[in-house]
């Protein structure tokens, strides 16, 4: 299909054919954003935004202003009866290139040289440690052009000396960690950050088919008596489930444990606030390093394992064969936005644990050592009973039921200690 060719869109370039007069588009020059910038008009020092009074507090006089006032951007006003800020974006190319946009408070990208996170920095902050793992090495990067810009965010509004009195008791209160912990970690310290999520609607539909076993009495006769079984008929069956998903968060942050995240993630989603720079005064934010494609992908896998529960719940039995299902998704949408953590690592004998913390609720997950002397003298015991009976037993004028009860209770001793090493481990991550 032939253009209209527009002069205006070209310039002329060196041509190595005389008479012949060559032309090339026009580069695409983006629009420099406007650095924001959070100045005291009081005594010009830099400003953060304040968690308690919900202000920006400038941190050498403790002047406060509304956010919208100074040079941030103005903060739009939504209805109380609208249960979420901002509007969800469908999957088209028009919607991902109108949020493809710089969205920083900024000029100032850093790298972790430690971990490898990829964080924002407020304009007047010129030093941070890593909030993912405290390490002081980074280095300053180009700013991306393509990142997506969040829509919405939640508020930071726990503070980091909220959490320090929490966590030094939550060290403690496990019977398996090391009786030295609370002593041998210092005051863990808690680094504020919101960390990128993306959030997915859409409408699923799901057709099932399985072969289902339903159980029924039956009697017969046996050595001229009457006597009851019980049998499993298999059928086929058929059905469908449609849900509705709403705000399903994905984590966009690989420098967070998600069996962590799960514990603490619980959001107050009709708390979400239309993206302004002047929450992040102060505050660093982490670029997404899960994109939108493989968040989408993530969110699909969760939504089938949901519909398949569904499907199996509806057929109001546990005995399933041949289980088969077709999904499909209408109405498929999506959201980018911040969500609050603290974080905080501590060491014990060389080893490196993380704790965080919901910057929303204030919900605490994490990992702490295990004192393994402890489990294994556990699991020693466990079988003791077994080992005491088992010898009884074998000096007994009757041993068959005191032998049988003896591997009763090393079946029982096993299984408490395959549940003590699943805990353990879930302790230790």
């Amino acid at each position: 299909m032939l253009h209209k060719f527009d002069p205006e869109a070209f310039e002329s370039v060196p041509s190595q054919v005389p008479g012949i007069t060559v032309f090339k588009p026009l580069e695409v020059r983006k629009e420099h954003k406007t650095v924001v910038s959070f100045s005291c008009a009081n005594c010009g020092g830099g400003k953060a935004y304040s968690t308690e009074a919900g202000l920006l507090t400038c941190t050498f006089c403790g002047h406060q202003e509304l956010r919208s006032e100074g040079n941030g951007p103005e903060v739009r006003q939504f209805s109380a009866a609208m249960p979420l800020a901002g509007q969800k974006h469908e999957f088209k190319l028009e919607t991902l290139e109108h949020a493809r946009e710089s969205w920083a408070p900024g000029d100032v990208d850093i790298d972790c040289q430690q971990c490898g996170a990829h964080l924002t920095l407020p304009p007047q902050q010129l030093s941070l440690a890593c909030p993912f793992c405290h390490s002081p090495k980074v280095i300053q990067q180009k700013r991306r052009d393509d990142a997506l810009s969040p829509q919405v965010l939640i508020p930071l509004s726990v503070e980091s000396k909220d959490c320090e009195g929490p966590a030094h008791e939550w060290l403690g209160n496990h019977p398996l960690v090391p009786r030295d912990l609370q002593s041998s970690v210092r005051k863990a310290e808690f680094s504020p950050v919101y960390v990128p999520y993306w959030a997915f609607d859409a409408e699923a539909t799901a057709d099932w088919k399985a072969r289902v076993g339903h159980d029924r009495t039956e009697t017969y006769y046996e050595d001229g008596q009457t006597k009851t079984r019980t049998v499993t008929v298999w059928k086929w069956e058929n059905g469908r489930q449609e849900r509705g998903f709403n705000n399903l968060l994905v984590s966009g942050s690989s420098h967070l444990d998600n069996r962590l995240l799960k514990q603490v993630d619980q959001f107050k989603l009709g708390e979400l606030e239309e993206y302004d720079a002047s929450f992040l005064a102060g505050i660093p934010a982490q670029a997404y390093e899960v994109g939108l494609e493989d968040a989408w992908k993530s969110g699909r896998n969760s939504i089938r394992s949901r519909m398949k529960e569904y499907c199996l719940d509806s057929t109001s039995t546990s005995k399933v064969r041949d289980f088969s299902m077709e999904m499909e998704l209408e109405e498929e949408k999506w959201k980018y936005m911040l969500l609050p953590f603290l974080v905080a690592s501590y060491q014990y004998e060389g080893e490196t644990y993380q704790i965080i913390v919901n910057g929303q609720t204030g919900k605490l997950a994490g990992y702490r050592p295990v004192n393994w002397s402890k489990v294994t003298w556990i699991g020693i015991l466990s079988f003791l009973p077994a080992l005491i009976t088992l010898i009884v037993g074998l000096y007994a004028p009757d041993p068959q039921p005191i032998l049988f009860g003896a591997l009763v209770l090393a079946v029982a001793a096993g299984v408490a200690v395959y549940i003590l090493l699943k805990e353990a481990k879930k302790l230790q991550g």
